[in-house]
């Protein structure tokens, strides 16, 4: 055991503890009041450490940590824990602001749950407890400033990176699309699995029927050439829209709890076809996040400010063609120093709900100072939603190699307006890559969908999901445009007009509370 006593904060067990273990923090405010502090964390895979600066204590999740760990600020106490339920008590409260920040953007805010005083401190990130006055003040930063590993050969950091993940595992199992992503990661996947003789299978899900299909075609002709088995797995309907069960869900909504189900699966039935006990899955989830996979004009700042006019005027032009549009749309949107607003209005959400969020929320969200700002956050946003999938599978390494700290670090030093050209976005990727592999993969921008079975799962399930979603929180809250929801349920589901993201938001939320509510309640009664 550890003590450490500085002005008035005393600390203990503040080793790492290597089984679960309940550590209290005991510390004096300035009204000579004691606050407690609680921790709870599980497994050996949380980078995590404290330190106290003056009248502050602060906790790091470092990078290369597998877990999230949250924290609930309480009136007498602050609670932290790599186990959510841990801290949510048994009637947790919906913070509506964050609510609908998902809602209209897609996200919670990164830093936040959707639990009203409990946020989320995924790797990479600190936490500053400032116990100067006698309200305690909590504050939560990402820590990219901190990631220096320089490289200079991109494609040898992700097969390193995979090395690493693979030594504890007794297989490899890459989620492969046929994309840039998961290609790169396929090929550094196969050296890795030749040298150290591990068994490796490529798994992929699709449709009948769907543009997926193209996905297969392309993934086929690749492991082929790299004599790796593939296997495809036919998404199931009966397995979308789901309320979930399990004991890892989670920690905020996201449209993809709609696929949590198959996906669960798909990963199960991969395992099983390798035949290994405990496998490296590889995602390349994060690659397009952190080499800023959609040019927008955030990155023409950096370019007018480091190399002047002539070459802004070059590279607006280049976005222009990149994106479709005419040059003088392009320059339009810089000299209004914003991007497309659009995305914050929710036509299921009552105008009025529209009205206040978009006045509350207009300059703050989608405005950011220049290219390098937006890509931090795309960054931090990938690593939240990665923590978030890894905490879900245990009888698996999940690895998101493409957010690792060196990855990062290389894709940092970049300058934004060099990651795109008139036909290429993630540009210097894409090259570093094509050089070692020579796969016509790597420069493929698009890639298939499976609308059609999302269709037809809405179509077998509608009266479920009304039921669902009549009887939920947005409808209950007068949040809920009905009407409008309605009509976009009957249409989908007979295939006119594929599925909206923001209609798929408002199914993915209402099967995220139901899925608490029901894991909460179970456990109350245990």
């Amino acid at each position: 055991m550890k003590k450490i006593i500085a002005n008035e904060f005393e600390i203990h067990n503040l080793n790492y503890p290597k089984s679960y273990q309940d550590t209290q923090i005991r510390l004096t405010t300035p009204d000579g009041n004691f606050r407690n502090l609680s921790y709870f964390l599980y497994d050996e895979n949380t980078s995590f450490n404290m330190e106290i600066y003056e009248s502050k204590l602060i906790i790091k999740n470092g990078l290369e940590s597998t877990r999230s760990f949250y924290i609930s600020t309480l009136e007498d106490q602050i609670i932290f824990s790599s186990d959510l339920t841990k801290i949510l008590g048994c009637a947790p409260e919906i913070d509506i602001s964050c609510a609908l920040n998902f809602i209209f953007l897609g996200e919670v805010n990164r830093l936040n749950t959707i639990w009203k005083g409990v946020s989320i401190v995924p790797p990479g990130t600190s936490i500053t407890i400032d116990y100067s006055s006698k309200k305690l003040d909590v504050s939560t930063t990402f820590l990219l400033d901190e990631i220096r590993s320089p490289c200079s050969n991109l494609y040898a950091v992700i097969a390193a990176e995979i090395r690493k993940n693979a030594n504890e595992c007794d297989g490899i199992i890459i989620e492969f699309s046929g994309g840039l992503d998961s290609t790169t990661l396929m090929y550094a996947a196969h050296e890795v699995a030749a040298i150290n003789d591990k068994k490796i299978l490529a798994a992929t899900w699709a449709s009948n029927g769907c543009s997926s299909n193209d996905d297969v075609n392309h993934g086929a002709k690749i492991a082929l050439s790299l004599g790796i088995e593939h296997v495809i797995f036919d998404i199931d309907p009966d397995m979308l829209f789901e309320v979930i069960t399990v004991d890892k869900y989670p920690d905020n909504p996201s449209v993809a709890i709609c696929f949590e189900k198959f996906r669960r699966s798909f990963i199960q039935k991969s395992i099983e076809k390798l035949n290994v006990k405990y496998p490296l899955i590889l995602n390349g989830h994060g690659g397009d996040h952190v080499f800023y996979a959609s040019p927008t004009v955030h990155m023409l700042r950096e370019a007018l400010k480091d190399k002047g006019l002539a070459f802004f005027l070059k590279k607006s032009l280049e976005l222009s063609c990149y994106r479709r549009v005419g040059l003088v749309q392009v320059i339009k949107e810089y000299l209004q120093r914003k991007s497309e607003t659009s995305y914050v209005k929710n036509r299921y959400i009552k105008p009025s709900i529209c009205a206040a969020y978009f006045d509350k929320h207009s300059t703050k969200y989608g405005h950011f100072g220049n290219g390098e700002e937006f890509r931090n956050h795309s960054i931090e946003q990938a690593l939240c939603e990665n923590s978030n999938s890894k905490n879900r599978f245990e009888n698996c390494h999940l690895s998101f190699p493409l957010t690792s700290s060196p990855v990062i670090s290389y894709a940092r030093d970049i300058p934004v307006y060099d990651l795109f050209n008139s036909t290429q976005d993630r540009l210097v990727f894409r090259e570093e890559i094509f050089a070692r592999c020579n796969s016509a993969a790597i420069f493929r921008r698009t890639k298939g969908h499976v609308t059609g079975v999302f269709q037809k799962s809405l179509y077998a399930k509608r009266e479920k999901i009304r039921d669902l979603v009549y009887n939920g929180y947005l409808y209950e809250h007068e949040i809920l445009d009905l009407d409008k929801f309605e009509s976009t349920l009957i249409s989908s589901s007979i295939g006119l007009g594929g599925i909206p993201y923001d209609f798929m938001k408002i199914i993915a939320f209402e099967l995220f509370v139901k899925s608490w509510d029901r894991r909460i309640s179970e456990r109350k009664f245990k």
